[in-house]
């Protein structure tokens, strides 16, 4: 997928953030979706224990991204949205835990 203006598939992460800041464009947001589908889904995988489950929470993970990014200075991309996924699960997991109590 390539962009207009000084883009490619080699723009840092970095990059990619600062110009989804700027622009909201959902086609940038994608590029890193691109490239963490993979990651986001084995982190799920770990703590939901079911792929569908870890399927459906990728793509909800990527649609809290697009209010989440503009809010946070993001230095490391790849950390930062690890540490997102992971408390996405929890936050899952303990609703589960509330719900099942019931």
């Amino acid at each position: 997928m390539l962009y207009a203006k000084n883009s490619s598939e080699k723009d840092s992460d970095k990059n990619l953030i600062l110009r989804f800041k700027e622009t909201q464009d959902l086609e940038i947001l994608g590029e890193l979706y691109n490239r963490y589908t993979h990651l986001i889904y084995g982190v799920c995988l770990k703590y939901l224990k079911s792929r569908e489950e870890s399927q459906d929470s990728v793509i909800q993970i990527f649609e809290l991204l697009i209010t989440e990014i503009p809010k946070h200075e993001i230095d490391v991309f790849k950390s930062w949205l690890y540490g997102v996924t992971r408390n996405y699960c929890l936050m899952k997991l303990r609703k589960q835990k509330v719900q099942n109590k019931k």
